[in-house]
């Protein structure tokens, strides 16, 4: 009888080793979790103007580009265990072959110093429109195109440099928000090929290391919907959405140098949770406020009302937390009809914008979203750090005080 018991003991903990690595094996070796992007150190590199653009060297030298240890504490002691490093694309294309080194071993550093602070770091290539020469949507044209090439070689030097790190503590993301010129079929089809021929470069010089993939990018979250994760096979993997939906909401008072009558500046002030009767207040306000303008071209003002129209139409579709729990729900669908445990799918960004929000209504909207993501087991990051004139977490640069408005709402520690 004891033999049987001592056999019945070792078969439940074989059952249960088996489950736990089975399960093991479907999760990347680099874990996220709860996560911040951090925009500033490897982004907006000090330019010179001129007839050619060109770059301040050596990079990121300024004591601004440089992780403070002290804020890299405050993180951790928030709860924080991931950082999403933004890297500016523009400057790493345009270096010469003396600079490339120069330049890969400072990034190197950067991802090194906060690893050794306690995070997992996800590396993300981030096109910006600080350098004409690169635009955005340069990188989402199809094998073959100069731009896709250069960037190709860039994300292979960076997989190989990466791979000699930790393999658990570094994930190299593609491309933030592939840009392209419309959200249809074909636009959808080619950029998905495109960031195929990108995966399997990196694979062929970096096959461990993890890497993030993603859909086009609208930002209502359902970017996952268009791809195919039998494309991006083994376990260091991870798919990426960004969730900013209603933007009527999250982006309200945002100013648009190229559209100085977009709805942002007519619709602010809005709440969230939003009622049929507060969205009638917001649209006659942003209406009063469009009449007050005086536009005289009448293609002009048709414009300004079409904004508004657009606006309040995206209030109307995400004016409850219910709203948002669907979208999650969508992409819960999605991992599990295609075999994806749900903690590989990303929230990869989210976040509300200060100006013209009321604290209570973007504490709402943030623990709604945090939440929605928490309780079907997807890692998250917030965007971002810096900024507090925007979404940023970071209320003063200089002491690095972070918001304890949304340390709540994100569910982390408030000191």
């Amino acid at each position: 009888m004891r033999k049987l018991k001592w056999l019945f003991a070792g078969l439940v903990t074989f059952a249960i080793s088996a489950v736990t690595a089975y399960g093991a094996e479907l999760l990347p070796e680099a874990r996220i979790g709860r996560g911040i992007s951090i925009h500033g150190v490897m982004n907006w590199p000090q330019m010179t103007r001129g007839a050619q653009p060109s770059y301040v060297w050596p990079p990121f030298a300024a004591a601004p580009y440089a992780p403070r240890q002290d804020k890299l504490a405050r993180l951790k002691q928030a709860g924080f265990d991931t950082v999403r490093l933004t890297v500016g694309l523009g400057i790493f294309l345009s270096a010469n072959a003396e600079q490339r080194p120069e330049l890969d071993a400072i990034a190197i550093d950067r991802v090194s110093q906060l690893i050794a602070a306690g995070f997992t770091v996800i590396v993300d290539f981030h096109p910006i429109n600080q350098d004409p020469r690169f635009p955005p949507v340069a990188f989402t044209r199809g094998p073959g195109q100069p731009l896709v090439e250069a960037f190709r070689d860039v994300l292979m030097r960076t997989a190989a440099n990466l791979s000699r790190l930790p393999r658990d503590k570094v994930v190299l993301e593609i491309l933030n928000e592939p840009t392209t010129r419309n959200w249809g079929e074909s636009e959808i089809t080619l950029w998905q090929l495109t960031q195929k021929s990108y995966f399997d470069s990196i694979r062929g010089v970096a096959p461990d290391l993890t890497v993030m993939v993603t859909g086009c990018c609208s930002c209502c979250g359902l970017e996952l919907m268009a791809l195919d994760p039998s494309n991006y096979p083994g376990r260091n993997v991870y798919f990426t959405f960004h969730f900013y939906a209603p933007h009527a909401f999250t982006q309200q008072g945002a100013f648009d140098r190229s559209d100085l009558l977009a709805s942002t500046r007519f619709v602010n002030n809005v709440p969230f949770p939003l009622d049929p009767a507060g969205l009638a207040d917001v649209e006659g306000r942003a209406r009063t406020r469009l009449e007050a303008e005086n536009i005289g071209d009448l293609q002009t003002r048709l414009r300004a009302e079409h904004g508004i129209d657009v606006a309040v139409s995206d209030l109307r579709q995400f004016s409850s937390v219910a709203d948002i729990v669907r979208v999650f729900d969508k992409n819960l669908d999605w991992a599990r009809t295609h075999g994806v445990s749900p903690q590989r799918v990303f929230l990869g960004e989210f976040g509300v914008m200060r100006p013209n929000v009321d604290p209570k209504s973007r504490h709402n909207w943030l623990e709604a979203v945090r939440e929605a993501a928490g309780r079907r087991q997807m890692p998250w990051a917030y965007w971002s750090l810096e900024q507090p004139e925007f979404t940023g977490l970071e209320l003063d640069r200089s002491t690095g005080a972070l918001d304890p408005i949304i340390l709540d709402a994100l569910g982390m520690n408030v000191y």
